[in-house]
Parts: C-alpha cells; structure tokens; sequence
C-alpha cells in the first residue's frame, strides 16, 4: 500500500466528493471527521499519525506537518463555511494528503534503509553513527567502519538509533522499529509502477528508488531542511523563494500527488479549476474557484 497508489488516491477522492456534494448538511465536526477517517484509511501501512486539529484565520493556513513527532495539524477553521469557494474547500482537502505524505517519504528512507536497498552516503552515516556509538568507544567505531556495510555491522539498537536520528525522529514514535519489521515490503513498493510525476528520474527501473534517495538527502541536509522551513514562511512573499520550495524533491512529490487527487476530485463533482489558483486573481475569474458547495 501507498499514498501514491491510484486506488488510494481514488478512494479518497471519492469520500472528498461525497463530503463537497453533502457539505450543507453536516456540521463542521462531522466534515472534519470524515476527513480524517478517509485519510487513516490510506496510511495504515505505517505507523499511526496523530492527526491534530487547530484554528486559525490566517490567510493560506491549511495544515502542517511535524514530523519528528509523528503529527500532522489541519486547520479545522476551515470546516466552519457553509459557502466555502471550491478553491479553498480544495486546498484544505488536499492538505491532508499532502502532509500525509511527507510521512510516507520518511517512512520510505527508514524503510529502504532496513532493506538493504537504499544505503546512507558513507561519510554522513559515519558521522551519525559516532553520535549514535560515542559511549561505546573509538574501537567498536573502527570495527564498524572496517566492513563492508557499517549500518549492518552494529546491531539492532544501534541500527534502529541511526535511522531515527538520520531521520530527525523524536523517540518514541516507533517509525524505525516498525520500519524494520516491515523492511521486505519496500521491494514491493521499488516494484509498483512509477506515478507519472516520477517522469524526471529518467532511468524507468531506477525512478521510485531514486526518489527515495532524493528523500533521504533533503531528510538528513540539515542546512537543507533550514532553507526548506524559510522558503515555506515566505512562499507567498516571493516568486524566488516559492520556486526554490516548490523545486525542493519532497515538495515536487506532494505536488505531483495533489494534482493526481485535485483532477480526480475535480472529475466527481463535475467542476473545472486550474491546476494552480492565483491567488492573486479573482476566484469568479478561474473556471469555477469560486462555486460553493451546492
């Protein structure tokens, strides 16, 4: 199972089209609920997500994602509209599964890690095993890095240490213990066929695990991830810092899965909208942006 799955990506859109045509007739609680249970539904091939609702009136505040505690925020304040315009309405819907999979990239790198069939670029994964083994002394390092594969020399504590750290993951969580348990799938998610916004990764056999190493570089830069987080405050305030987040790989991915969901969505309830709103533009001037729920 995965987010990037069609027939996960179709039945959420089904249960989004359903909450758009009878969003009159339920209450906030009830549509927020209905979201989350259509998202659970899709990532129950990793360990639970606690899905966190919030309030905030703050213009393009949909939802967020913090992944070193396992959590993902939606912005309930949205659900609180009757007359909500159908490009809000998508955005909000869409942020769950968005954030949902940046979950997945994680778990992917944990999990392909585990595999065998992803592997951490050598001198980063010295430096986060010297964290991980700086109580256990300069000798069991050098016996480590004196084979072939060092992650796999160390053992199972220590393993499951480094990627949690690699992975910027509070303790607790269980994504590296699950990971591993559940490390022979990764071949099965290697195997599945690419999505179509994998077309970059140019080499076809290699596009899903090539992606998963993109993953796992920004995951672990550091300076990256930094760049990331101030790019994503002020999108909205420059084209060059909105062209850098957008460009960044995780952010290319969970992009290229909102389309997928957004055309889906769109086809159901029998609206038309572009692939990207201006914001800037009159919503009655972008196709049907403006409708509100019938």
């Amino acid at each position: 199972m995965s987010l990037q799955f069609d027939s996960n990506i179709t039945a959420f859109a089904k249960v989004a089209a359903n909450l758009w045509t009878n969003w009159r007739t339920l209450a906030s609680v009830a549509r927020c609920n209905a979201l989350e249970i259509a998202i659970k539904a899709r990532v129950q091939f990793m360990p639970p997500i606690t899905y966190q609702q919030y309030h905030s009136n703050q213009l393009g505040s949909f939802g967020w994602t913090s992944l070193n505690s396992w959590t993902i925020g939606y912005n309930a304040y949205h659900s609180q509209f009757p007359n909500i315009p159908l490009a809000l309405w998508m955005e909000w819907v869409m942020t769950l599964y968005h954030e949902s999979r940046h979950a997945e990239q994680i778990y992917r790198v944990a999990q392909g890690v585990f595999s065998g069939i992803i592997t951490f670029p050598t001198q980063d994964l010295m430096k986060t095993m010297q964290a991980v083994m700086a109580g256990k002394g300069a000798r069991a390092i050098r016996q480590a890095f004196e084979t072939k594969n060092p992650f796999e020399a160390v053992d199972r504590t220590t393993r499951r240490e480094v990627v949690r750290k690699w992975c910027r993951l509070d303790p607790g969580t269980g994504v590296p213990e699950h990971a591993e348990i559940h490390r022979s799938y990764f071949a099965n998610f290697l195997a599945a066929s690419p999505p179509p916004w994998f077309d970059k990764y140019h080499r076809r056999h290699d596009k899903v695990k090539n992606a998963v190493i993109d993953w796992m570089k920004s995951t672990h830069d550091h300076h990256l991830g930094e760049l990331s987080r101030e790019a994503q405050r002020n999108a909205g305030q420059s084209s060059g810092y909105g062209r850098f987040y957008e460009n960044l790989a995780e952010e290319v991915d969970a992009y290229g899965i909102e389309g997928v969901l957004k055309g889906k969505i769109l086809g159901l309830i029998g609206k038309t909208m572009p692939a990207k709103v201006n914001w800037g533009t009159p919503l009655n001037q972008q196709g049907d942006a403006a409708a509100t729920p019938p």
